[in-house]
């Protein structure tokens, strides 16, 4: 891909993006991938909890966009902070990914298993993984039943004229597909108990998006996706930054800026701003790099 390319559509992305950001009900058009960006705002929480030392008990996430993580132990002074950088902080990511067609698959590759690995982990509460395992299993099992069945059809055909056989035993087949209905539909019934089912539903259905572009699409769509993922996620971040500014500045008490304060002894304000300015730094060198990268030579 060409530098004016690569140029032209880090210009198209963000303007997508904020046109969808300020005109009415232009936040439905891009709405999965807001439901994407509050995912990782609440992974990088749940993340920096466990990478602390804590634990999650709850990670939701609401059709309204908003969500929550519920976690003990750990340091708060780092996870309370995490969820509005980790977005930011992943756009920027992909946006500096975005600009070599040698790191976009790389890059759409990371990030879908990393949505994998959030969602098995963490979504809903309780024994998350061990629903997760039990629908893939489930899924598996269908799937062998489903192969068994038509191997054995075609093995019939192709014996059709000839001395006729004994026909192979169709419960084993029937029984794997009952089973695996059964494991996955406990796995949804107890997602869905958990307050999970839309968490699992974000991160299983991104990642399967972002593995098939990375596996069929051709690489000007894979550099596409990464650079409108990155801007997306980094003006999401934003946004929510000067979302948690305004409650701030209205003495909203329940907020990640009102518990830095409660934890430090500075003001919400101060937090706000700091992240916001923070964010804005990084979201600029990340542009920069991305100018750098893809400057048209003289």
């Amino acid at each position: 891909m060409t530098s004016r390319s690569a140029q032209t559509l880090l210009a198209a992305a963000v303007a997508v993006v904020a046109v969808c950001m300020m005109v009415p009900y232009g936040m439905w058009l891009i709405y999965p991938f807001d439901l994407v960006g509050t995912f990782i705002h609440e992974a990088g929480h749940a993340l920096a909890a466990v990478g602390t030392g804590g634990s999650v008990e709850q990670f939701v996430i609401r059709l309204d966009t908003s969500g929550y993580v519920s976690y003990r132990g750990g340091v708060r002074l780092i996870a309370t902070p995490a969820g509005y950088l980790s977005s930011v902080a992943v756009g920027a990511a992909l946006l500096v990914a975005g600009t070599q067609a040698t790191r976009v698959r790389t890059a759409l590759w990371s990030t879908a298993g990393g949505l994998l690995v959030v969602t098995a982990f963490f979504s809903g509460y309780g024994a998350s993984l061990l629903a997760f395992g039990a629908f893939i299993s489930g899924l598996l099992m269908c799937a062998f039943a489903r192969t068994s069945g038509s191997q054995a059809q075609a093995a019939l055909h192709s014996t059709a004229g000839s001395a006729p056989r004994r026909p192979a035993r169709s419960w084993p087949r029937r029984l794997a597909l009952f089973a695996g209905l059964a494991l996955m539909g406990g796995a949804l019934v107890y997602i869905f108990i958990t307050g999970g089912l839309l968490a699992w539903a974000v991160g299983g259905l991104m990642a399967l998006v972002l593995w098939s572009v990375a596996a069929y699409a051709p690489p000007r769509w894979q550099q596409g996706t990464v650079i409108f993922l990155g801007v997306q996620l980094a003006l999401d971040g934003l946004n929510s930054i000067l979302t948690l500014w305004t409650l701030t500045r209205s003495d909203h008490a329940h907020n990640d800026a009102a518990t830095m304060a409660g934890l430090t002894g500075l003001p919400a304000e101060f937090w706000a701003g700091a992240w916001g300015l923070l964010s804005l730094l990084v979201i600029a060198g990340a542009l920069r790099h991305y100018g750098r990268t893809t400057q048209t030579p003289a």
